[in-house]
């Protein structure tokens, strides 16, 4: 027996021991119960700008691809879809010369395919650069299936010790300006690994080789979780005058510094509160460096209020009025108006000469979205009655 696929010529030209025709393609698929089936696959650069990109394969394609390969990959495949649990009875001897070796191959190939697809659309975006390729996680799960190995589940979700030791290092570097100690380092990566394990769920899928194989259906420890964490241990390092409870001088000046950053329109992560924090209390004049930087930053993005800021008026004081103006045009709580996003108010106080309340007015009642407010209602029935007034008919 013969299999054709693409090439007539690319053959497994093995003759069956059971007699019978070549099997093509087309009878592979159709003894499967027809073809049309679509999975996603990940292509093998992790490297590209923009990340991975997805790929819909039909059956057809994908078995096309593994019925094609050279001896020696033929014999790797066949060996691991044997060690996953995949294709019970299949030999792993480099051939594929009665219908039966042919479809157990098919079948344990689709089913793997099956998982990949269920991996790739249940998984972190922010991961997807960890995820192998479909022909690495065919290798992976005949580990998995082996017992003992890292499921492939864990080398995605879960950083190594290696990893994690640099990371901490160069965040010791980051927010420190020195290498962090061995003893911190090692403690970094068991309390990561231990905050990874709990940062995500399971849902048990299947049973492979009488143990239960999991499939991750959400979480993952963000960047932020990281540095709280590198903090947490850097802190306990820092010795400074005057301060007993580093961990609570470090609080309380990342609340007054998120304040000031709220208070002069500056849109900061965590991670960089964190990092004027921690400088704060490692240098003497670290809050007011912190807080003179935020009134530049602040100048940049409102430049027709730098002069006021100079005078120790912020943008959100100055812009009270603008708040509580916007928010009696279009019917909004004054709470729900962040200077660090609003546009109109960004827009507004982006050039170099300050609005006026009347010409900020206007502005805003010329957008689309006013005529649904309120206040449009109300000015467009105070005009009909003046129309009718006018008429005699009011």
């Amino acid at each position: 027996m013969v299999v054709r696929v693409q090439d007539p010529e690319t053959v497994y030209d093995t003759p069956d021991q059971g007699g019978g025709g070549d099997i093509t393609l087309a009878d592979v698929i159709a003894s499967l119960g027809g073809g049309g089936k679509k999975y996603t696959i990940l292509d093998a650069d992790g490297a590209r700008p923009g990340g991975r990109i997805r790929q819909e394969k039909t059956s057809e394609e994908i078995l096309s691809t593994f019925f094609n390969l050279p001896n020696d990959q033929l014999i790797a495949v066949q060996r691991a879809l044997i060690d996953s649990n995949r294709a019970k009875g299949l030999k792993d001897n480099g051939k594929l010369d009665t219908a039966d070796q042919v479809d157990k191959y098919a079948r344990g190939i689709l089913s793997l395919a099956e998982d990949y697809t269920t991996l790739v659309n249940s998984i972190n975006p922010n991961l997807l650069n960890k995820v192998p390729a479909f022909e690495n996680f065919i290798q992976l799960s005949a580990k998995e299936g082996k017992g003992g190995a890292p499921s492939v589940y864990d080398t995605i979700y879960l950083t190594t010790p290696e990893d994690a030791i640099n990371d901490f290092n160069q965040t010791s570097v980051d927010l420190l300006g020195v290498a962090a100690d061995e003893a911190d380092a090692q403690e970094y990566a068991r309390r990561l690994k231990q905050l990874e394990e709990k940062s995500f769920q399971r849902q048990t899928t299947r049973t492979v080789g009488g143990r239960q194989v999991s499939t991750v259906v959400k979480g993952g420890v963000t960047e932020d979780d990281k540095t709280k964490l590198a903090l947490d241990i850097l802190g306990k390092k820092i010795t400074v005058e005057n301060v007993a409870n580093v961990g609570g001088a470090i609080g309380s000046n990342l609340n007054k510094l998120s304040k000031y950053a709220s208070d002069y329109g500056l849109a900061l992560s965590k991670a960089d509160l964190l990092k004027y924090s921690l400088n704060s209390i490692t240098s003497k004049t670290g809050m007011d460096d912190s807080v003179i930087k935020f009134k530049n930053l602040a100048k940049g993005y409102f430049p027709a209020l730098s002069n006021l800021i100079d005078q120790d008026i912020s943008p959100r004081e100055f812009l009270s009025p603008f708040i509580q103006l916007k928010s009696q045009v279009f019917g909004t709580p004054t709470g729900g108006i962040d200077i660090t996003r609003d546009q109109d108010l960004i827009t507004a106080m982006s050039g170099d000469k300050i609005p006026s309340l009347y010409e900020f007015g206007i502005k805003l009642r010329g957008k689309p979205e006013y005529q649904y407010t309120p206040q449009a209602r109300q000015d467009a029935s105070q005009y009909a009655l003046k129309v009718l007034s006018d008429f005699g008919l009011a």
